[in-house]
């Protein structure tokens, strides 16, 4: 009963492990962004293949395909992609309010002797038109830059019986 008992948990935790470790892994085609372990630069491309020993990348800008040996790999990076069109209308927001409030308060309602002169609202709807369009140039160029984060290096640890009464406990760390 006692190994029956051993064996079943056993079981379960490596059960347990694989699945986290499959949620984990890293698909192909993703982009990632590579940091080696010497003073080589930085390697920024499609992640083709994974594994126990190396990452093949394929390089951005035709660079080919490089393979990296793990034990190479100081950082290893995925892209969040970019934020282009959520950052240019949060900029076009911010800008129809503060362009539309500097219009407003630069307006002036006794343009009676002036030949040049904007009431205030007529000024907050060119100050809100003119942020708007500042705004969005901002957002854009500020929302382009590319997002990483680091990816996780999932960590595997396997339980198996040996006989009546031991186990052997293995482990593993991968990316």
């Amino acid at each position: 009963m006692k190994a029956t008992a051993t064996a079943l948990l056993a079981l379960l935790a490596v059960v347990g492990v694989a699945s986290a470790q499959a949620a984990q892994a890293l698909p192909q085609r993703t982009r990632v962004r590579i940091t080696p372990a010497d003073p080589s630069p930085v390697i920024v491309g499609e992640l083709i293949a994974v594994s126990d020993s190396i990452l093949m990348v394929r390089r951005q800008r035709g660079g080919g395909d490089i393979t990296i040996p793990r034990s190479l790999v100081q950082r290893l990076e995925v892209s969040r992609g970019t934020r282009r069109g959520a950052n240019a209308g949060w900029g076009a927001l911010v800008g129809l309010v503060v362009g539309g409030a500097i219009g407003y308060a630069g307006g002036n309602d006794h343009c009676y002797d002036s030949w040049f002169c904007f009431d205030r609202p007529s000024a907050a709807l060119l100050g809100g038109a003119t942020g708007v369009a500042a705004g969005s140039l901002v957002g854009l160029v500020v929302g382009s830059f590319e997002r990483w984060r680091d990816a996780e290096v999932p960590a595997s640890l396997s339980v198996v019986p040996t006989g009546e009464g031991s186990m052997s406990i293995g482990g593993r760390i991968a990316f």
